[in-house]
């Protein structure tokens, strides 16, 4: 999904949640008082929360107005004030039956009509509901009316018709129609040229539009100063504790994410969450609104164990508001779900999720948008167990929902096209695949235009699919494409053009065509030599050609396998968490015995707490491996966490993190990398032994800061508005950015190998899109690259172009994967390889 349309659905969600309004009782001279009694009852429990307590008083003076027999305001205000009630509590049929019978009678009551107030209001809370169901050319209609309505009430250039402009500009943002949104929102903001209207909300309201915008081009600089003075005029006109306030608050901390300010957009939730806590208690769903915004910012870096209980915090409230079978509630449901799919936490995730595709099918229909989001993660979550065939089912009914509710063209569509392309290329339906791809190539250039850098990224998809096809003409003619739309976007001598340099020169290169991927190579590797993570790459081809070499030819029969698989997310310093060890190491176990032929019992897995210093080094000794492989088998060990540089204090020596390793003691708290070698090589009896290490000696936190106006978020002129600054990010996977290990310093001794997965100046990068290390899946990719027969040096060799080419794109930095063998005893190792003679695990320990 594009960014902005991140960001913008914040905003929408909030802009929603307060369109939706309902309708004052009458004249004080109205003389129904059990009607004025249920109406401003129902009007205070709505106002705090209490949705279901609304509808039963509002259902109340329905009746009462129905048995006075009145036919206009008092019924019509009744209809309305019931209908945005059910959309609130998601009974969104009865609503727009609701809402429908409220403007037909404000159409013909005297004192009312087609152009009051209570029109607009009514037309707005329809419009408002149909936007949220997806109902988009119905929400524009509406919208425009209103519009009509205003300018003919007000006058076209009064600074109020705003409102319903903003409207009608943030549904065609929706719908990815960004020329015209952007239109509306300059039209708005024409409205206030004169400074005295200027103290109006809906002004920051327009700034802060606009910004999206500026987004949606890729101008994070310009949106960013837009957003700074949006904010600045927000707190002048409603101060900084207003629940406006707020809603900007949180619209500014998707921004920040985006941006990699993690620190500024944790500031700037938690002053939100704040403010909606002090005006409407802790129990309101503004709240709990509030709450899965945080939730989702500290998912986005890995802090698990303070995302977890706000998800569950989220789904209390909304229940209690609610009901258990709520459409909100079953947002949430979904949110938690993908927090824990997010840390490899499958057995947990799947039951919400299909309880939370139950709820929206039993309350929107099979056929509604949201149910097509609830088939997406599943179908996610079955790729990541690696079953491709039923996330392409799964994938086929979201497309189908999206398609006759949304249009063909519209991005999620083009988005679900992309995931179903490459649920067939992983099951070989190259000939389903393409036609995908071009679809999505398609309605992205639709999108965002044809010299976009997702544009740049669909052409590669297409021209990688043909590269597996063995069609080399389509494959060039699409990589150059590429190249020149990245040359033009991000610049010449960046990152993402020396990525698509080398991907035309591989290709050439398997074409039997050298000689014109050099050029190419030699420009790759000027640009590359400019960039961090550098310093080492020449003696990445020596290291490598010598791993190689170091095999000898001679096979021997493998007796048995076994595995011990490790990763972190959630340290006990959660600082230094990460996003995706655990679930690095949980793919890569469901990897092992789902394609690998390893039999469940021969793997072990240790994630979180239980990958502790002391537990790590006895399961590579007599707790497990120590005591179960033998001379004859082969030995996997896979480490996923973070890794330091070399400690003065150990005389140079590098250190895995463990769970309970203490950042500043890792002399007595880390795992030193040789120590973990000797381990092996001393207690485990298998002379064929990988150690696959996911670290590296590169990462860093983000330091909390404090403050909640436009200064304090937007003072720090040293931070670049591409990212964060020194060199920190929360998807780096380790300790510092000095200089760290070189794999050829990890020898094991006789016939075993070490994979890493950086050289020793890089970063190890988790992706951004996707949920795993880039490393891991890349990993996991290369060994199935041809089949059960691939070997480890075929799969090194495409793991390293496939990661330094997504790094280079997505990180603008260098991450080169390392081998490094001493005396392999044996043929090439194929980690598919059948066990010839398998054993019984015994008994854990």
């Amino acid at each position: 999904m594009p960014m902005l349309r991140n960001l913008h659905k914040v905003a929408r969600v909030m802009a929603l949640n307060c369109a939706a309004a309902i309708m004052a009782t009458p004249q004080a001279h109205c003389q129904n008082t059990r009607w004025t009694s249920y109406s401003e009852t129902g009007v205070k429990a709505y106002n705090q929360g209490h949705y279901a307590e609304a509808e039963r008083l509002f259902e109340h003076a329905l009746a009462e107005a129905e048995a006075a027999g009145d036919n206009g305001v008092m019924l019509a205000r009744s209809l309305n004030n019931l209908g945005t009630a059910y959309k609130q509590l998601g009974k969104y049929s009865q609503a727009e039956d609701l809402l429908k019978r409220s403007i037909g009678i404000i159409e013909n009551t005297r004192g009312l009509g087609g152009e009051s107030t209570d029109m607009s209001l009514a037309l707005n809370n329809l419009a408002g509901l149909y936007d949220e169901q997806g109902k988009y050319p119905e929400a524009v209609q509406l919208y425009k009316r209103s519009v009509t309505i205003a300018q003919k009430r007000l006058g076209a250039t009064n600074p109020k018709t705003a409102l319903e402009l903003n409207n009608l500009g943030h549904v065609y943002m929706e719908q990815s129609k960004y020329a015209e949104a952007d239109a509306l929102f300059h039209q708005s903001l024409k409205l206030f040229r004169d400074p005295k209207t200027q103290s109006d909300p809906l002004y920051p309201g327009t700034l802060f539009a606009i910004a999206g915008i500026l987004c949606e081009k890729g101008s994070f600089r310009e949106a960013e100063a837009s957003m700074k003075r949006a904010l600045e005029v927000g707190e002048k006109v409603v101060g900084t504790d207003s629940a406006q306030y707020a809603g900007w608050l949180d619209s500014l901390a998707s921004l920040f994410s985006q941006m990699g300010k993690y620190s500024k957009a944790e500031q700037c939730l938690k002053h939100s969450l704040a403010i909606h806590e002090k005006e409407t208690g802790s129990e309101h769903p503004s709240v709990a609104l509030s709450l899965s915004f945080l939730a989702k910012a500290y998912l986005s870096q890995g802090r698990y164990q303070e995302a977890e209980p706000l998800c569950k915090r989220t789904l209390e409230i909304k229940e209690k508001a609610f009901g258990k079978n709520s459409v909100h509630v079953a947002d949430s449901l979904a949110a938690l779900a993908s927090a824990y799919q997010q840390q490899g936490d499958y057995l947990k995730a799947e039951p919400l999720m299909k309880q939370a595709y139950e709820i929206r099918v039993s309350q929107f229909g099979p056929e509604h948008p949201k149910v097509a989001r609830s088939l997406e993660s599943m179908a996610s979550l079955d790729q990541d167990l690696g079953k491709y065939a039923e996330s392409q089912d799964l994938l086929k009914k979201s497309l189908s929902i999206d398609e006759k509710v949304l249009g063909p063209d519209h991005p999620d569509v083009a988005d679900i096209v992309r995931l179903l392309a490459v649920a067939c290329a992983k099951q070989g339906k190259y000939d389903q695949a393409e036609p995908l791809y071009r679809r999505a190539l398609e309605t992205t250039e639709k999108s965002v235009g044809a010299k976009h850098v997702q544009y740049a990224s669909a052409l590669r998809d297409l021209a990688s699919l043909y590269q597996l096809q063995n069609k080399p003409a389509q494959a060039e003619e699409f990589y150059k494409k590429a190249l020149g739309v990245d040359e033009v976007a991000v610049g010449a001598n960046s990152a993402k053009v020396a990525s698509d340099l080398e991907a035309l020169a591989r290709l050439y290169t398997s074409n039997n065509e050298p000689a014109k991927g050099q050029p190419l190579l030699e420009r790759s590797r000027q640009i590359k030599n400019a960039l961090p993570g550098s310093r080492f790459l020449g003696r990445l081809l020596e290291t490598s050609n010598n791993a190689v070499n170091a095999m000898s030819t001679a096979a021997r029969p493998i007796a048995d396998k076994w595995a011990l698989v490790v990763g972190i997310s959630n340290f006990r310093d959660p600082s230094i968490n990460l996003k995706y060890g655990a679930k690095d190491a949980t793919d890569f176990r469901n990897f092992l015995v789902s394609k690998a032929r390893f039999q469940p019992d021969h793997v072990r897995l240790l994630v979180d707490s239980d990958a502790n210093h002391d537990n790590i080094v006895g399961q590579l000794g007599d707790l497990w491996l120590g005591s179960r492989a033998g001379p004859e088998d082969l030995v996997i060990v896979y480490v996923s966490s973070h890794g330091s540089g070399p400690s003065r204090e150990a005389g140079g020596v590098n250190f895995m993190v463990a769970y309970d390793t203490n950042r500043n003691n890792l002399l007595s708290t880390g795992i030193p990398m040789q120590r973990l070698s000797n381990t092996v090589k001393e207690r485990v009896r298998s002379d064929r032994v990988i150690l696959i290490m996911d670290v590296c000696h590169a990462a860093a936190t983000v330091p909390t800061e404090k403050g909640v106006t436009a200064d304090d978020l937007f003072g720090d002129s040293s931070r670049d508005a591409g990212g964060v600054n020194a060199g920190a990010a929360p998807d780096e996977k380790g300790l510092s950015r000095d200089a760290g290990f070189d794999a050829s310093n990890l020898a094991l001794g006789s016939g075993q190998t070490v994979l890493c997965s950086s050289l020793a100046d890089q970063v190890s990068w988790e992706s951004s899109e996707y949920q795993n290390s880039v490393f891991t899946r890349q990993l996991i990719d290369a060994l199935e690259s041809n089949g059960e027969s691939t070997t480890l040096t075929q799969a090194y060799k495409s793991l390293r172009d496939e990661v330094e080419s997504e790094v280079l794109r997505d990180h603008g930095e260098l991450q080169t994967p390392v081998l490094s063998t001493k005396q392999w005893a044996g043929g090439d190792p194929i980690i598919a390889v059948p066990p010839q003679n398998p054993r019984a695990a015994m008994l854990s320990n």
